[in-house]
């Protein structure tokens, strides 16, 4: 070890690589250990000769400790750097993760480039990319260098990691309200630089190239107070509810009956809120706009129980009755019209009923004239063999097929009744169906009455449930008669 040249020529410094005739006579790694204190030069010599990259970086980088470098170290700092960037790609990626930090340390800007390059697919022109959430670590005490790198890779790259979008949402957080330098900043100019870092809050969870955990996000907007954020996330959220209890704390009337009017046919408890919230309030007219909407049949509304309106503008003491008697009045006018309706509707079913009897009483005691001249699939006039109906039908022999034995133009609605039968007989031992819909409707009294209005709740006992099915399984045969 004391003499140079028998060091060389034992290392075979000199010699070509890629020469192999003279064969090595020592471990590289062994070798490499017993030079790097001594004779370090020689060592990265070795080190690049057989390429052990790691090696050779270690060599330049291990001993840099401290923030102030002299020329020498800056000099082996700048050489490891260059050294990298000859490196393949895979060979970069693993020796910046290892060595990353020292580089951004005392080279940020160089080595911040070189980053981007190996994550954004610009290393020598290679088409893989580095995570960059693997390099996050390098950039302790580096703020800005992280910033920037960060802000990079969203502009360049879709981002699919969420971990490099909460750390940037974070750091832009952070300097909401902060300035380059807080010491020494003109007071007069804060304003502007929060709006800045504000919109650019806004601008990166707008942003589809990032993807970042929305309720890590929303947690942050809060912790930092950031409104406008709030609100974004929320409406992105579909946490509508939320929103209006937001725009509710900032006194903001138009902003809640916006959000009751876009959102609140599908979510009911946006109208009771701002029902509780307008009749708390001195000034009745946003009151008197929000009951005008629900009476207005344009205004897209869920069906709120008038009762429960009432009960809740009852609460407020210091409410006038004028400002909610033309709501009791107009739900009283639209109760009435719809029980003359129903009554219309009801008489017209009472008559239906009555025909549909007269016409079975008629059928099982008369006898019944056939005197169709047409046929009712062909058209053309009857001539033997016609096959009659009971509903007053008459067909061609010829028309209808043998296996076919029901009326062509009443079957389809017929078999419609049956299966519309079937399907409340199923529904009536369907107990678990009959409480969802109980518990999900927005009137309960509504759905119970729909039920027993389809004979749902009839009691049926074992003798009538077997002659209903005979009923219905005689109801299904064909009558028809052969002329």
């Amino acid at each position: 070890l004391k003499d140079v040249k028998k060091l060389d020529s034992f290392l075979l410094i000199d010699d070509d690589p890629k020469d192999k005739k003279q064969p090595l006579t020592f471990d590289v790694e062994t070798a490499l250990t017993v030079l790097r204190d001594n004779y370090p030069t020689h060592a990265l010599t070795l080190a690049k000769k057989h390429h052990e990259h790691s090696w050779y970086l270690k060599i330049q980088l291990d001993r840099i400790h401290s923030e102030t470098l002299s020329e020498s170290d800056q000099a082996r700092v700048l050489d490891a750097l260059t050294y990298i960037e000859g490196l393949s790609f895979g060979e970069a990626n693993l020796n910046l993760r290892k060595y990353g930090r020292t580089l951004v340390t005392h080279v940020p800007g160089p080595t911040t480039e070189l980053l981007k390059a190996l994550c954004t697919g610009r290393f020598h022109d290679s088409t893989d990319k580095a995570d960059p959430a693997n390099f996050l670590h390098l950039f302790v005490s580096h703020r800005a260098q992280l910033r920037e790198f960060l802000e990079y890779i969203v502009d360049v790259e879709t981002v699919a990691n969420p971990q490099i979008g909460n750390t940037l949402l974070e750091m832009v957080l952070g300097d909401v309200g902060r300035s380059p330098a807080a010491a020494e900043e003109d007071a007069e100019d804060k304003p502007i630089i929060m709006a800045t870092n504000e919109a650019a809050v806004l601008a990166l969870l707008d942003n589809p190239r990032v993807k970042y955990d929305e309720d890590h996000a929303l947690i942050l907007m809060q912790m930092h107070g950031l409104k406008q954020g709030k609100r974004y996330l929320y409406q992105k959220l579909h946490m509508y509810h939320m929103l209006l209890q937001h725009h509710m704390e900032e006194g903001d009337d138009l902003a809640v009956l916006d959000q009751v009017k876009q959102h609140g046919e599908s979510n009911p408890n946006l109208w009771l809120l701002a029902l509780k919230y307008f009749s708390d309030q001195k000034d009745p007219g946003h009151l008197q706009t929000l009951l005008s909407w629900m009476m207005d049949t344009s205004v897209p509304a869920p069906p709120i129980p008038p009762l429960q309106v009432v009960a809740i503008l009852s609460q407020a003491r210091d409410l006038p009755l004028s400002v909610v008697r033309p709501y009791v009045v107009s739900q009283l006018k639209q109760d009435q019209a719809h029980i003359d309706k129903e009554k219309d509707e009801i008489k017209k079913f009472q008559q239906d009923t009555a025909k549909m009897r007269a016409q079975v009483t008629a059928l099982s005691s008369k006898a019944m004239v056939f005197q169709a001249t047409k046929c009712d699939l062909c058209s053309h006039d009857l001539d033997l063999p016609v096959v009659h109906f009971m509903c007053g039908h008459s067909f061609h022999q010829n028309c209808i097929s043998e296996t076919d034995r029901e009326c062509m133009t009443c079957g389809p609605e017929h078999r419609h009744f049956v299966a519309l039968q079937s399907s409340l007989q199923a529904k009536a031992s369907n107990h678990e169906l009959f409480f969802n819909q109980l518990e999900t409707a927005t009137d309960g009294f509504n759905t119970i009455a729909e039920y027993f209005g389809k004979g749902i709740f009839k009691p049926v006992d074992d003798d009538d449930d077997e002659n209903h099915v005979a009923e219905s399984v005689g109801s299904n045969e064909r009558f028809s008669n052969e002329y």
